[in-house]
């Protein structure tokens, strides 16, 4: 899913590898070493970028890299100039991020969340992410995401606080662990921070993708294969014995998933029932039924839809009307009516530009307000 993503991973990583390897060069051979740093930085860090814009957070890891495996001096240490240039760095990154907050204000008009809301929800969605590497669960997770429960306030829901102090209590501890023997934990947690500071902040994006957490997870792998190995030398036999059952539990889960998704019909079905607050996920179900030649039970599928989402009932009615068209049978007058009537109660259906109806139900609209 999200091939660009794929591809920015792709060079992303490519990037810091040349940049390690032309690092490690520098003391030795100095001029092979410059090519292969500027190999990576002009040439596979641009790639990464055109692949997808995500892959700036390439920079933050090429950052860490240095600070953690190259530094002659702890970062802890440094001196008085070192320190004022960085100081002047986020100082010019804060105030281009501010002159940016009004157009990013602007955007957020066709959301149905707030700048505010988006950062609260964020902090349970990097707890959600972190959760599907290490406990993947088939039934949450998926391409269908769009029913994600908004942050309203720091205590609705109540796990919004507890993200909050979780993801401080996180970075609380990467930063003491980074002068400690732990500290590739610490350089691995800040890697995956570091890899949602675009995608899962203040711009204006959906809420929710998995996608989003290919690249970053590579730092939770590192910090817990950093930490499997500092535990290695005091509890081998628990640890060996634990590390297989959990392999076996991801194998399960994999091929239960894999069962799921060769089927798309049934992944279809899977993810509808998982989630049925998600308009993608019923409206995809439902067209499903109908190309493979089951009208009636597409046409229930997008009424029961229509039931489980008021808020977003015109858009299920609406294609239970396109369904008739299709099979060449005339929509019931009641149906028509009531569509009319869903559209003229909500008139905001930000989210549903978002699917193939998003097109038509806008004309509609923009017909009803023009007095047709």
């Amino acid at each position: 899913v999200q091939r660009m993503t794929l591809l920015a991973s792709f060079f992303s990583l490519a990037t810091v590898l040349v940049y390690v390897i032309g690092r490690e060069m520098l003391e030795g051979r100095r001029n092979t070493g410059m090519l292969l740093i500027g190999t990576g930085l002009l040439i596979l860090f641009p790639l990464a970028i055109f692949s997808k814009e995500s892959a700036f957070s390439t920079i933050a890891w090429l950052v860490l890299i240095e600070v953690f495996f190259f530094a002659r001096t702890p970062v802890w240490r440094i001196g008085m100039k070192p320190a004022l240039t960085v100081l002047v760095t986020m100082t010019i990154a804060c105030l281009a991020l501010l002159a940016l907050l009004p157009q990013i204000n602007n955007d957020y008009i066709l959301r149905e969340f707030t700048l505010v809301e988006r950062l609260m929800t964020q902090t349970r969605v990097i707890w959600n992410y972190i959760s599907d590497i290490f406990i993947p669960d088939s039934g949450h997770m998926g391409v269908f995401q769009d029913d994600y429960t908004v942050s309203r306030g720091l205590l609705s829901p109540w796990t919004t606080l507890a993200g909050v102090l979780g993801l401080a209590g996180l970075l609380i501890l990467a930063i003491r662990l980074a002068t400690t023997a732990w500290w590739a934990v610490s350089f691995g947690i800040m890697f995956y921070l570091s890899g949602h500071l675009l995608e899962s902040t203040i711009l204006p994006l959906e809420i929710y993708f998995e996608h989003r957490n290919y690249l970053p997870s590579v730092g939770l792998l590192v910090a817990a294969a950093s930490a499997a190995t500092m535990l290695w030398q005091w509890r081998r036999s628990l640890l060996a014995v634990s590390f297989s059952l959990y392999l076996g539990l991801l194998a399960f889960s994999t091929l239960q998933r894999n069962l799921v998704w060769a089927n798309k019909s049934l992944l279809l079905e899977t993810s509808a029932i998982n989630h049925p607050h998600s308009l993608r996920a019923w409206t995809d179900y439902s067209e499903d039924l109908l190309v493979n030649r089951k009208p009636r039970m597409a046409l229930e599928a997008a009424l029961q839809a229509a039931n489980n989402n008021p808020e977003h009932a015109g858009i299920y009615l609406m294609q239970m009307i396109s369904f008739y068209c299709r099979i060449n049978a005339p929509p019931p007058d009641l149906l028509i009516r009531n569509t009319a009537d869903q559209l003229q109660k909500n008139t905001s259906f930000a989210s549903s530009f978002t699917t193939p109806l998003g097109i038509g139900l806008e004309n509609i609209l923009s017909y009803k307000k023009s007095g047709g």
